[in-house]
């Protein structure tokens, strides 16, 4: 799991947030894309395998209607599609929704204008959630797949220096080699999820929190949550203080 000075840094690598998400007005600071930005906030905040948000329609973000729209830590819940075809609920934060909901209505709007400009797509749009952009080459506005997020949170661990040395062999000359591999993979978002829900939940007084953390990661095994996931909670949580136990329940609704 990240722990609360790796996330902001490899976050900021892999892109901005939408404007005016911390509260603050005026031009935009980053130009960058916050497509993959929000791919990640998306499993980081629902614990969502990394995969699933290629899943996810456009029209189920925008035909969602939360409880408390004016409270941002409000929640919304979002059916998804996961692993073998299995549909489960996951709690979409209203702040998350609506970063979700300016992509739609800029970001994305524009990837699918430069879709059909160059005639990458025809006079449908592709329902996915998640488009290329308008500078992919031959592809843009089409449905963005898993590796390129995968290929883009490869590129921001490196720049991010959350990386390992690895030593590898050259298959044809049996040379050895060493090179610089990232220590995260986008599933450990999901990760990063569970264990900083734990604290969360730990913190507010739920003395059972996997429970909780096994329906929203939609395992069938309880045994899964606990020995995969939650393994190092456990371990943490003896080491550590209650005011740093506090300080890490609050990675998953602090600003980050």
């Amino acid at each position: 799991a990240f722990n609360l000075r790796q996330y902001p840094l490899f976050a900021q690598h892999l892109g901005p947030l939408p404007p005016d998400s911390d509260g603050s007005e005026g031009a935009r600071p980053d130009l960058r894309s916050c497509r993959n930005r929000l791919w990640a906030e998306l499993c980081l905040h629902t614990g969502m395998r990394p995969e699933e948000p290629a899943r996810i329609s456009k029209y189920a973000i925008l035909d969602l209607t939360p409880d408390d729209p004016d409270n941002s830590m409000g929640k919304t819940y979002l059916k998804i599609t996961g692993k073998r075809n299995v549909t489960r609920k996951v709690e979409l934060p209203n702040f998350l929704l609506n970063w979700l909901v300016w992509y739609i209505e800029n970001e994305r709007q524009e990837a699918v204008k430069e879709g059909l400009k160059r005639g990458s797509i025809k006079k449908n749009e592709p329902v996915n959630l998640f488009l290329n952009g308008p500078s992919a080459r031959h592809n843009a506005g089409r449905a963005m797949s898993y590796k390129t997020f995968y290929d883009e949170f490869h590129r921001a661990a490196l720049a991010a220096g959350l990386t390992e040395t690895i030593a590898k062999a050259d298959p044809e000359t049996g040379e050895q080699y060493f090179t610089k591999e990232p220590i995260f993979s986008p599933h450990c978002l999901r990760h990063t999820f569970a264990v900083w829900m734990y604290f969360f939940e730990r913190k507010n007084g739920n003395t059972e929190p996997w429970k909780r953390i096994q329906a929203l990661l939609g395992h069938r095994h309880l045994s899964t949550t606990m020995n995969i996931y939650l393994r190092i909670s456990g371990e943490l949580e003896a080491i550590m203080s209650d005011r740093v136990v506090g300080h890490f329940s609050s990675g998953l609704y602090g600003k980050i």
